[in-house]
């Protein structure tokens, strides 16, 4: 699989374009950050109007416990940096370089990681020979390509979050507590492997404990699930960058309210979620202009074929680009387009579904409307999210 140089490009622009869904979401972020989570100096100055005032130590800690937070975001591109800053981040990246790859990688299982250090194509008889050493070195420069492909993308986001942590707290590298240098360090690494999608996952651990368990589990699972960790955070991702992130949004809010989360998380899942939903309601406007398709009626898939319509892609002139390459940054995109699609026909008009009420609202027409119909209208609409994440 990632011997097919398919992959490998598809990997590289992947990873590029998510860095524009990143840089939305925290400029996004950085706003909400702005109303949600008040600075420092308006903190200190609160605390000390309080103190005119007559409160006492143990008011004063207690104000100062339940508003203090440190924002994460800002928007560095209008920022001035130091030599200072960019040195300690430079020097805080190469520090952390192992900790961001993870100890695997893309091989997130144990028989994948020794497979790569050893020889796996190779043939002692003379016209074979020379073939196993040229498939090998393929297979080394594809994973080669994969890991620094990931390492270039890495370190920009890497330094990116750290960078935006330190200068939205106004923090003096001088001065930084190696407790304050810690949590930077510590965002900028989730924050990092979260956008190339390396960060750890429960179920991707769960499916290897499994898969690791015999040569019979290696077997059935790996045969069906070559790589877990990759395609399961991209799903996630998928999910959390568009209208289905509020779930995890509304998730965050319950884990802050017992303390197990920041403000700052909160606003980082709303900022996905936002972020994301623009991109979803731009995807429905192009589908409703007929610019942009999401997964076609399967009744009427042989037909689509024969008329040149291809799935998942944008239409220019003539000419229609397919979008899988995109993902997972153009999935909030389809998802949109997906909404369209399970509302209304190809002639822009309601689908028999779905009805206008008195009041103008769009509901579902139960009447015309079978089971196996809802089932297949779920599954179009949250198709991109699925199927073009693998």
């Amino acid at each position: 699989m990632l011997g097919n140089l398919r992959t490998q490009v598809r990997n590289i622009i992947g990873n590029g374009l998510m860095l524009l869904n990143v840089y939305s979401k925290n400029a996004v972020g950085t706003l909400f950050e702005t109303i949600a989570i008040p600075s420092h100096k308006k903190l200190e100055k609160q605390l000390a109007k309080m103190k005119d005032n007559g409160a006492t130590e143990e008011e004063l800690k207690a104000y100062r416990d339940e508003h203090y937070a440190e924002r994460t975001k800002t928007i560095t591109l209008f920022k001035k940096k130091s030599a200072e800053l960019k040195s300690f981040v430079t020097e805080s990246w190469e520090s952390n370089i192992k900790l961001a790859k993870g100890q695997s990688g893309k091989n997130d299982n144990i028989i994948g990681d020794i497979n790569d250090r050893r020889t796996i194509f190779k043939s002692e008889k003379p016209v074979l020979k020379q073939v196993a050493a040229g498939v090998e070195a393929w297979r080394k420069a594809t994973n080669w390509a994969m890991e620094n492909g990931d390492e270039f993308f890495l370190r920009i986001n890497y330094k990116h979050a750290l960078t935006s942590y330190i200068l939205s707290n106004k923090w003096d590298v001088a001065t930084m507590t190696e407790a304050q240098k810690l949590r930077a360090e510590q965002y900028a690494l989730k924050e990092a492997q979260e956008a190339t999608f390396r960060d750890e996952s429960e179920i991707a651990d769960w499916i290897n404990k499994g898969r690791n368990k015999g040569w019979a589990a290696e077997l059935a699972i790996g045969g069906l699930l070559p790589f877990t960790k990759t395609p399961i955070n991209i799903t996630k991702r998928s999910i959390e960058y568009g209208p289905t992130g509020i779930v995890n949004a509304i998730a965050q809010g319950v884990k802050a309210s017992k303390g197990e989360a920041t403000s700052a998380d909160v606003v980082n899942a709303l900022a996905k979620t936002f972020s994301g939903s623009v991109l979803a309601g731009l995807g429905f406007y192009l589908a409703a202009k007929g610019l942009l398709r999401s997964k076609g009626d399967e009744e009427d898939e042989e037909y689509n074929y024969l008329i040149g319509e291809q799935d998942y892609s944008l239409m220019i002139g003539d000419y229609r680009f397919s979008l899988e390459w995109a993902a997972p940054a153009a999935i909030p995109l389809l998802f949109g387009a997906a909404i369209y699609n399970a509302c209304f026909d190809k002639d822009g008009g309601i689908k028999e579904e779905y009805m206008v009420d008195e009041n103008g609202n769009l509901v579902l027409n139960t009447r015309a409307m079978a089971i196996h119909k809802v089932m297949n209208a779920a599954s179009a609409m949250f198709a991109p999210i699925f199927e073009a994440s693998y």
